[in-house]
């Protein structure tokens, strides 16, 4: 169902980021100059892409290009200037296509690379592999994908929250059951399943609930057709219609063994 595990390190992840912005067209090559400045090298795209790879922040990637480092060492919550200031003249935003600086690296993977990274398999699967829900206002929709993908969740999370949930309601578990074999031979369900609900969770310890018409010889699941009947009982009459049954009990008990 999962397509191979995908190994990227930082070096790689760059690597195809910039492959992308050439193959488009964004940039002519990985060493043209973007931010050009007094004093200090000029900043390439390939510095910047690497950059934004490995840190999260406006301020780690301005500390990483040179700008403004003792201002960040000296004061780490004085306005950020140099980096922010460059960025905006050069259109940055716009050229890469997100707006804001945060959480890049996962920014440049799910949206460039269409890969993700699994927590739990600490890997990188294609976005298919990954379960996601909308995020923002309704002007302002961004996909968010969960830390884990869809196999390791099930397996790993969702199996024992189910199993758990289960095992504190089980009465939830034998209505459902009782439905979906009811729905697959096509027979009547109630609509008011609230009160099936309410008879399934107060079945009396050492019985079974009962379709006292078998659900294979067209008995509905309602409540009219719900009945309590002791384990051994309920056993033993299986899937008989009830007048088969009513026969049946009375040799069962002549001969003792009910």
């Amino acid at each position: 169902m999962m397509n191979k595990n995908i190994e990227l390190c930082d070096d790689d992840i760059v690597e195809k980021v910039l492959d992308y912005y050439i193959t488009k067209g964004t940039i002519s090559s990985a060493e043209t100059v973007i931010f050009p400045r007094r004093g200090t090298s000029d900043t390439t795209w390939e510095e910047l892409i690497y950059a934004l790879v490995s840190t999260d922040d406006t301020v780690q990637v301005g500390i990483m290009l040179g700008y403004g480092i003792s201002g960040f060492a000296k004061n780490p919550n004085a306005p950020k200037k140099g980096f922010e200031s460059a960025q905006y003249k050069s259109n940055l935003n716009k050229i890469l296509g997100k707006v804001g600086f945060k959480k890049w690296r996962t920014w440049f993977c799910d949206n460039i690379l269409k890969i993700h990274y699994c927590q739990s398999c600490e890997c990188y699967h294609p976005l298919e592999a990954f379960a996601h829900k909308l995020r923002g206002s309704k002007t302002q929709r961004e996909v968010e994908y969960k830390h884990m993908c869809m196999e390791t969740y099930n397996k790993d999370y969702q199996q024992d929250y189910v199993k758990d949930y289960h095992k504190r309601n089980p009465h939830l578990k034998r209505e459902a059951s009782a439905r979906r074999r009811a729905k697959i031979k096509n027979c009547t369900i109630d609509v008011d399943l609230s009160a099936i609900l309410k008879f399934y969770k107060e079945c009396p310890k050492g019985c079974h609930v009962d379709h006292w018409m078998p659900l294979h010889l067209g008995g509905m699941h309602s409540l009219s057709n719900l009945v309590y009947l002791p384990e051994k009982e309920n056993l033993s009459k299986s899937f008989l219609h009830p007048n088969d049954w009513i026969e049946k009990r009375k040799t069962l008990v002549a001969a003792g063994i009910l």
